[in-house]
């Protein structure tokens, strides 16, 4: 009786195999295909979208911050636009979108060795002290620039300690965990901190769209680099009009 049991198990596989077989490549990949997201409509979907405002705070904007002290950082043209990232929050809540305030505060024990000797670099100075630190600790340069609109009790901060607002924080959770799939960066420096987290969130499986009005650098050439760089290889990078005409179409179903 045993060479039946085992006919019967080779039967069984053979019939597996056969099934396995006649499947066509479409049928295979069409799983995943069929929940990618592919134009912007569908990305910012209000339900599943996160707008991050990234390090909107004094020492970065403010004409009493220390990036406006450093020779060649232009602090005006972030302030330039500061409007329409308010414009862009405000219409965020209206149409419930989640908002996300990330926030960088920096000491020595916070601080990674390479992100130090970046540190030095950019404050072009030789013997770097822990008050040379921009946004320092709990300092009135890390405090959000007073012409940003205030955030809501309802809203999440995040504070990181590097560039990247997904790094050593709970940010990534924090979005998981309200089912978010787009994130939309807005704030400064754009081809630094802003950039950063939107890139990062991108490799985390995020969509991830920068708002051409809504972000902010000093440098109007690297700013145009790499928003360029962003709509080639990682998302959409639409204009503020563009994002709340999406959201007025979700609000009018």
């Amino acid at each position: 009786m045993r060479w039946i049991g085992a006919l019967i198990a080779l039967l069984a596989l053979g019939i597996a195999t056969a099934a396995a077989q006649a499947l066509s490549p479409a049928q295979v990949t069409s799983g995943p295909r069929d929940v990618v997201l592919k134009t912007m409509e569908q990305q910012i979907d209000p339900k599943i979208t996160a707008l991050l405002v990234i390090d909107m705070q004094n020492d970065y904007v403010s004409d009493n911050g220390k990036m406006a002290k450093i020779p060649g950082f232009n602090v005006k043209v972030i302030q330039a636009a500061v409007p329409a990232m308010n414009n862009l929050i405000e219409e965020a809540r209206k149409a419930g979108v989640l908002v996300v305030w990330v926030r960088q505060t920096h000491l020595f024990k916070d601080s990674l060795p390479n992100y130090l000797a970046s540190s030095v670099n950019a404050n072009r100075v030789k013997d770097f002290k822990e008050t040379d630190f921009i946004v320092q600790g709990d300092t009135s340069g890390a405090d959000y620039y007073d012409k940003m609109v205030k955030r809501l009790p309802s809203e999440i901060e995040v504070i990181k300690h590097t560039y990247d607002g997904f790094t050593n924080t709970t940010l990534d959770t924090y979005l998981r965990a309200h089912g978010i799939k787009t994130i939309m960066s807005i704030g400064t420096v754009t081809n630094v901190c802003v950039g950063s987290t939107a890139t990062h969130g991108w490799f985390l499986g995020y969509y991830s769209l920068l708002p051409t009005d809504a972000v902010a650098s000093n440098d109007p050439t690297a700013q145009a680099a790499y928003l360029k760089n962003h709509s080639i290889f990682f998302g959409y990078t639409p204009t503020n009009e563009q994002i709340v005409s999406v959201w007025k179409k979700y609000a009018s179903h």
